[in-house]
Formats: structure tokens, C-alpha cells, sequence
């Protein structure tokens, strides 16, 4: 067989090679692969999420998290729990956005193993919302690659993006304004993008693992006065099985603790008894 250079064709494909018409059947394993998750808010949920941000804005005690995050942002507002509480259905499509995001992240990684993923299936998962903060960034701000740690699962949704926004000096790498995410999975660059930038719209809602790196990139606008709001926040993920196991190596913990305590004191109040009779003679 006279095998053609691929450059030679402009398709790219080999002429000698005809298409296959047989189907097959393929289990797709991907155990190593990081899934990042964008979801379109519903309408409610998108009102609700705005009227979260007003609460939050209109706190007289506004805690201002831009000093200690990472991002070169100055205005990062804090969530408070009791706030998010007042706004239920926004904070209920955040648990359940996470939720999802574990089933279906557990089904791809272990997908090749039948009984784990039955249990999977069956097993109840524990979700905490850690921390929750508003990014108000202005022209020329950015966050610089980076994760999130102490958590599973982060997110990001978008409120509002600029309305002043300046289009990029140049097309063929127009980041301005984008959120990037790095693959932190291989170098494999024949079947894997190395970085996938995505441009936010007002309702996005991206869900991906913690240590995902990731960063968003500054704009340019006409008004110094634009602004792209947007919210963070990082959850913790436990399923009931490891939660039971975690009940029972603590109670393991706390008996050996409790043993070893009074082990010591035994030996102390035996200590001390000699030291008494030393004393006496």
C-alpha cells in the first residue's frame, strides 16, 4: 500500500485508508481526566443571584476580602453565611451544582470499576459551602493563575460583564477580559488543550476541581467606571460512606487519646509516690 503524506492531502486524511462502516462498542475510561463544568443559571436563579449581590453591597459590616486573596482586585466582598441564608434558592442551586458536579466527575474516574461505581450510585454525598466572596473587577485588574485550596470543588459565576469593554489589539490570542483554565493533567498536547480560554457571559456558571489551575485575564474599557462582577466560592465534598469512616477513625482517635492520658497519669501519680518516700528516708 502506497502510504501519502498527510501534508500532500488537504483534508489530512490517507486516501488509501478508507473510513470505517463498522460500528463498535467503546467504554470511554478517562480516570485521569479534570472536568470543568459551565452551566447556564435559570432566570430565577440569576435574579435571585442579583439580589444576593445587593444584600451583600448594602451590609453596613461589609467585609472586604481584596487584601488577602490572591487576585489584584481591590474589591472582593465577603459572603456571609446568614446573608446567603436569606437568598435560599441561590444557595440551593450552588449545592446542587456542586452535587452534580461530584456524581458525574466520581462516574468518569471510576468508571471502569463496576462496583465502585456502584456504590457511587447509591451513596449519599455530603456538601458544605467553605467560603463565598463577590469580585468587582475594574479595567486593568486580574486574578493570576492559581487554585484553591482547604476545599474539593470551586466555582465562578458571572453577574455582569463590562459594557465598555475595549476589543483586543490582537485576534489570533484575544484573552482581554477571558477566564483560563491549565491543564494540570499531562503534556500529552496531541489529544489534550493545554489551556482553554473561555469569555464570561452574564448567567455563566463554571464548576471545576479546586486545584484546577486557573486565572482571569484584565480588560481595557472606555470607562474607568466599568465593571465585571462575579462571585467565588469553594465547597467541601464528602460522601456518607467515608463521613462514617471518618466518625469512626475519630472515636478510634479520641479512645487511644483517652488511654494514653491515663496511662500518664498513672505513672506520674506513681512517680510522685516515690519521690515521697525518697523524701522520707
Amino acid at each position: 500500500m502506497k502510504v501519502k503524506n498527510l501534508l500532500d492531502e488537504p483534508q489530512g486524511v490517507l486516501t488509501d485508508t478508507p473510513p470505517t462502516t463498522q460500528k463498535l462498542e467503546a467504554t470511554l475510561l478517562q480516570p485521569w481526566s479534570n472536568m470543568v463544568a459551565r452551566v447556564k443559571m435559570p432566570q430565577n436563579i440569576f435574579k435571585e443571584f442579583g439580589a444576593l449581590y445587593d444584600t451583600v453591597m448594602k451590609d453596613e459590616e461589609l467585609i472586604n476580602f481584596g487584601d488577602k486573596l490572591v487576585g489584584q482586585v481591590n474589591s472582593e466582598p465577603f459572603v456571609k453565611s446568614e446573608k446567603l441564608d436569606e437568598h435560599t434558592q441561590f444557595r440551593d442551586f450552588c449545592i446542587d451544582a456542586v452535587r452534580n458536579y461530584a456524581v458525574v466527575q466520581k462516574r468518569q474516574n471510576y468508571g471502569h470499576d463496576i462496583q465502585r461505581l456502584a456504590e457511587i450510585e447509591t451513596d449519599r454525598l455530603n456538601i458544605k459551602l467553605t467560603s463565598m466572596w463577590f469580585v468587582n473587577q475594574k479595567p486593568g485588574e486580574y486574578n493570576p493563575i492559581h487554585v484553591h485550596t482547604g476545599c474539593k470543588v470551586s466555582a465562578i459565576a458571572y453577574l455582569r460583564t463590562p459594557k465598555h469593554q475595549v476589543a483586543p489589539r490582537k485576534k489570533h490570542f484575544a484573552t482581554d477580559g477571558m477566564v483560563s483554565f491549565t491543564n494540570n493533567s499531562g503534556n500529552d498536547f496531541n489529544w489534550t488543550n493545554p489551556t482553554m480560554h473561555l469569555k464570561p457571559e452574564e448567567g455563566d456558571f463554571y464548576i471545576f476541581g479546586a486545584l484546577q489551575q486557573h486565572m482571569v485575564w484584565p480588560f481595557r474599557s472606555t470607562k474607568e467606571d466599568d465593571l465585571r462582577i462575579s462571585l467565588s466560592f469553594n465547597a467541601d465534598v464528602i460522601s456518607q460512606s467515608e463521613l462514617e469512616k471518618e466518625k469512626h477513625r475519630y472515636e478510634q482517635y479520641q479512645q487511644e487519646k483517652k488511654r494514653v492520658e491515663q496511662q500518664l497519669k498513672k505513672e506520674s501519680e506513681k512517680n510522685d509516690k516515690s519521690s515521697v518516700i525518697n523524701d522520707i528516708y
